[in-house]
């Protein structure tokens, strides 16, 4: 069995470090957000995420700027400030005995992915870890990523499940024609289509769906 996880929201809280990042970078470029800074901001990629803060119509060299940044307070310290959630230390440890191909594919930077990876001592966990800048070209969306790391490692997508928290992670797995299971432990998707995936309580529950 293959198991793809989504990273922010399923396997840990980001939202600490990323608003800290996001508040350090937007001082330190003198602009105002016109978004209230919250953790429902949190999932899509940077420049998305930027984009809802200071308004479609930013001025882009703006947006460079704040990005670069972010990037650099982010990948040195924000990071670090990174929570798993309870449980899955054990889960990634469980599925890890019983040799199921674990893998990553996350909207967040490879760079502070693996540096959050290493940290956290999860790195061994995972076969290979895919952030939408892994692959050439950069992913532009989770499809993308998915069809790349199922074409890529040649897995059988009925054997496959993509385990994630938001309603574009559920998309991008029925774009790819692969199982999906909601991580609702995160809290970030408030969204009442969430009510017909296959809802995971928590971490544990997947063994559940891997028949």
């Amino acid at each position: 069995m293959n198991l793809i996880f989504d990273l922010d929201g399923t396997l840990v809280d980001s939202a600490p470090g990323i608003m800290v990042a996001l508040e350090h970078a937007l001082e330190k470029s003198d602009v105002a957000a016109s978004h209230v800074l919250t953790s429902d901001l949190i999932g899509p990629p940077l420049r998305e995420m930027l984009l809802k803060i200071l308004g479609s119509s930013a001025d882009l060299k703006v947006l460079e700027l704040i990005e670069g940044e972010f990037k650099r307070f982010y990948d040195e310290k924000g990071v670090l400030l990174t929570r798993k959630f309870p449980g899955i230390d054990e889960m990634l440890g469980a599925l890890s005995k019983k040799q199921f191909n674990l893998f990553i594919a996350t909207n967040k930077r490879s760079r502070p992915t693996l540096i959050l990876l290493e940290h956290l001592c999860w790195i061994n966990f995972f076969k290979k870890i895919y952030s939408l800048d892994t692959i050439s070209p950069p992913a532009n969306n989770k499809t993308i990523l998915l069809e790349s790391i199922i074409t890529t490692n040649e897995l059988d997508k009925m054997k496959t499940i993509y385990i994630g928290d938001r309603l574009e992670d559920a998309r991008a797995a029925s774009n790819c024609g692969i199982k999906f299971l909601y991580a609702s432990w995160g809290g970030y998707e408030n969204d009442e289509n969430t009510k017909i995936f296959n809802i995971l309580n928590l971490p544990s529950d997947i063994e559940k769906h891997l028949h």
